[in-house]
């Protein structure tokens, strides 16, 4: 019997899904667009905690610079939300009446259609933290190498593109490792 109430609240959960407008779509329905959100999140983030770090690796024009950002970030973001679906997803079959006491709050009839993206933005939220902490930690080292010894950064980091193109490479090269 708990098995057959998991099949259908997961039935229909992914229905109600599918039929929620666009505005309050799932990341269920669409990571890609939820990536690029979250990516936009992060960016913003960014450009407020370091906005020198964030103008040398992107560039000096905030608009252009924000969406050099969202590119980047969105390709990156795509797999995490769909790990964060799977995750949500199997907790919800694992324990639909604590998945919704957990992530619902009880106001939507069918419960699902509101805690499932709260269960992605909260698998999600700590990572996009994570991830504008070490750029900024990243952005404020090259800066200060750059700095300290002008002439070993170009050595190692370049200057063909100009200074801001080197750092950038510098952070770039931090957050790979």
């Amino acid at each position: 019997m708990k098995k057959k109430l998991s099949i259908v609240l997961a039935a229909s959960a992914v229905s109600a899904l599918m039929l929620t407008p666009a505005s309050h779509a799932s990341p269920a329905v669409d990571a890609g667009k939820q990536a690029k959100a979250f990516a936009a999140k992060q960016c913003a983030v960014q450009a407020k905690r370091a906005p020198k770090v964030f103008r040398a690796r992107y560039g000096k024009v905030r608009k252009v610079a924000l969406a050099a950002c969202v590119r980047t970030g969105t390709s990156d973001l795509v797999a995490e939300v769909g790990v964060a679906v799977e995750t949500c997803a199997n907790e919800l079959i694992a324990d639909p009446s604590g998945f919704l006491g957990t992530y619902g709050d009880g106001s939507d009839p069918l419960g699902v259609v509101q805690a499932f993206p709260n269960c992605v933005r909260s698998k999600l939220g700590s990572e996009i933290q994570a991830r504008v902490e070490a750029f900024v930690v990243a952005g404020r080292e090259c800066l200060q190498e750059a700095r300290s010894d002008p002439e070993g950064f170009k050595g190692t980091y370049g200057q063909g593109d100009g200074p801001l193109a080197a750092i950038g490479r510098c952070i770039d090269s931090r957050l790979a490792s």
